[in-house]
């Protein structure tokens, strides 16, 4: 189901002027070979395709798929830290040092769906919008993954703050900045941050999607039964136990809201 904020923008949308390419560019070739620059004048939304020089699309493939191998590569302390010194470092000060200058609102989009809800967002609330591929959050992201790893909860929060604000709409950045928000004991944020994790969720990646829904879903679990709100946290393991019968970590959740049931009645 759409959200309130989906079917408002899309309205927006529909309502505008839409300034695109005479060929009618998709938002996904744009997203691969070009940036979005969106404005919003007189109530009209204007979106304009900027074509990225090629030298220009070749090193973002290069940094998207530098990322992916650092990220895969983490299995100590000594593959974070060096997927971070050595990959997303350079990466990151590539883009703060591009757009740090910028006058747009620049964000950064994994989908043709979240680049035309960005460009509406951003127009609305900024004079100028820039929508770009994913790799900038993506890096920020991938160092907030590797210091998480490290244990530097602090440094991670603040990583994966920077990409949500490039990528507000992701759900996998949610429920990392989540993690460390249970870490911290902050159920209450943890719930919401989860819970806006569930409303972005389908805008993800098919290939994930399934397995992220299942992780939000026992967060938000576990963040109900830290806040005592243990009926609700029983019918979403109830729901993930009847969606797969084989989910011990369900069955243990529900055994320890019974736990907690039995000694609050004595």
């Amino acid at each position: 189901m759409k959200t309130l904020f989906l079917i408002l923008m899309t309205q927006f949308f529909l309502a505008s002027t839409l300034v695109l390419a005479e060929d009618s560019v998709t938002a996904t070739q744009a997203l691969a070979t070009m940036d979005i620059q969106a404005m919003s004048r007189n109530g009209k939304l204007e979106m304009t395709p900027i074509v990225r020089p090629k030298e220009d699309i070749k090193l973002d493939q290069r940094f998207q798929s530098a990322i992916v191998d650092g990220l895969s590569h983490i299995k100590s302390e000594d593959q974070a830290s060096s997927a971070i010194t050595e990959t997303f470092n350079p990466i990151l000060k590539y883009f703060d040092d591009k757009y740090s200058r910028s006058d747009f609102k620049i964000f950064s989009a994994h989908s043709s769906e979240a680049a035309l809800l960005y460009a509406m967002k951003g127009a609305t609330e900024h004079e100028k919008v820039l929508v770009i591929s994913k790799t900038w959050a993506e890096a920020n992201y991938a160092k907030g993954f590797a210091l998480f790893e490290l244990g530097q909860l602090g440094e991670a929060k603040y990583y994966l703050t920077k990409a949500l604000a490039l990528s507000p709409f992701n759900a996998t950045y949610l429920f990392e900045l989540g993690q460390i928000l249970l870490r911290e004991k902050n159920w209450q944020q943890a719930l919401i941050t989860f819970k806006s994790g569930k409303q972005w969720l389908s805008l993800t990646e098919p290939a994930v999607k399934t397995m992220l829904q299942a992780g939000l879903d026992r967060s938000i679990g576990i963040a109900l039964i830290e806040t005592g709100q243990l009926d609700e946290a029983e019918a979403i393991y109830r729901q993930l136990l009847a969606e797969n019968e084989n989910d011990e970590k369900s069955r243990n959740e529900l055994a320890y809201i019974q736990k907690l049931r039995n000694e609050l009645n004595h």
